[in-house]
């Protein structure tokens, strides 16, 4: 008899299924049986940080537009992004945090802030449209 196991991850609730096959001779006759079965598989660090989904903001010209998320505590750094590129932080945007809330104050806010926003806490991420 030979066996054969394979490993497949389902990513979305970190479980791993077990593939079993096996191949059974007997008098010159070959039988194929297959299986499957299920062992719960727990990896820390990979759990998704975001606590919520944050929501797109709508702006108004001349006023402040202030993007949050909410992130469980952590010791990896939140990243800001507009359309692909880290956000300049400077006296017109600002980045702060209170507990699990996390901020992007842009100030003065202009049709050219508008975009696609995306806050980045390690390998995770989430999209937010100004």
């Amino acid at each position: 008899m030979a066996s054969n196991i394979i490993s497949v991850r389902n990513n979305p609730r970190h479980q791993t299924y077990n593939l079993i096959h096996q191949t059974h001779i007997w008098n010159n006759r070959t039988s194929h049986v297959t299986g499957c079965h299920q062992k719960q598989h727990v990896k820390q660090t990979s759990l998704d940080c975001f606590l919520e989904d944050p929501s797109n903001v709508v702006y108004i010209e001349g006023e402040d537009a202030i993007l949050t998320c909410k992130i469980s505590p952590t010791s990896l750094p939140v990243e800001w992004l507009k359309d692909g590129n880290a956000v300049k932080l400077n006296e017109n945007c600002e980045q702060s945090n209170e507990g699990t809330e996390h901020r992007l104050v842009i100030k003065n806010v202009t049709s050219d802030d508008s975009g696609k926003y995306c806050v980045k806490v390690g390998h995770f991420s989430r999209k937010i449209h100004l």
